[in-house]
């Protein structure tokens, strides 16, 4: 490949293609997040309407469980998203507790609810 078609440094396209596989990663993961977010706020509102036995399920404690359930793993999602995306702001490959950025960007998008 002549020098002045070369994406980044010479020898050195194997990272280039990984860091682009990340950024997609990344990118999935925040998709991902955004319909989850969606999908809770349906639930919420769906809990409000529906009722059983008189009264509406969102006041069943079982059914609060769940949608707090939701929320949490919603809220660690999103976390693990933006570490995952600082991490690759900084090119850092190790962004924290000496865990791969490919490793929270995939959790990060395997997470969520």
């Amino acid at each position: 490949v002549p020098a002045d078609r070369l994406v980044g440094q010479e020898d050195r396209g194997f990272e280039v293609a990984m860091f682009g596989i990340s950024e997609g990663r990344i990118a999935i993961a925040s998709n991902m997040i955004g319909m989850c977010e969606f999908a809770l706020d349906a639930s919420l509102e769906y809990a409000k309407q529906r009722k059983t036995f008189g009264k509406p399920i969102s006041e069943h404690q079982a059914i609060q469980f769940m949608l707090a359930d939701m929320a949490t793993e919603l809220d660690a999602a999103r976390l693990l998203t933006w570490r995952a995306a600082a991490g690759q702001n900084r090119r850092v490959r190790r962004p924290w507790r000496s865990l791969p950025a490919p490793t929270m960007k995939t959790r990060a998008k395997a997470f969520g609810p």
